[in-house]
């Protein structure tokens, strides 16, 4: 069975797979940051995670679908399923 099939990998664009686990963990790096000094950027979240614009904006995109966080404007804030 391939991973993406077990559960192991999921797939946050056509083009991008991320181990379900590095997606839990930037989940709760996301809510954190939110709960403790508000909405962020796409720019910071791409400082936050360590990542580029490239990989963020995906990743971002895929929480908003996912209904973890909720974009408003230039900003995201927590969304319903961000289990905080």
């Amino acid at each position: 069975m391939a991973a993406s099939e077990a559960g192991q990998l999921v797939a946050v664009s056509q083009d991008l797979l991320y181990p379900a686990q590095t997606l839990a963990d930037i989940k709760k790096v996301v809510a954190d940051r939110i709960a403790t000094t508000g909405p962020f950027t796409v720019a910071e979240f791409r400082d936050l995670v360590g990542t580029t614009r490239k990989y963020a904006v995906p990743l971002l995109e895929y929480f908003d679908q996912t209904g973890v966080t909720r974009r408003q404007g230039d900003v995201r804030v927590l969304g319903p399923t961000a289990g905080i």
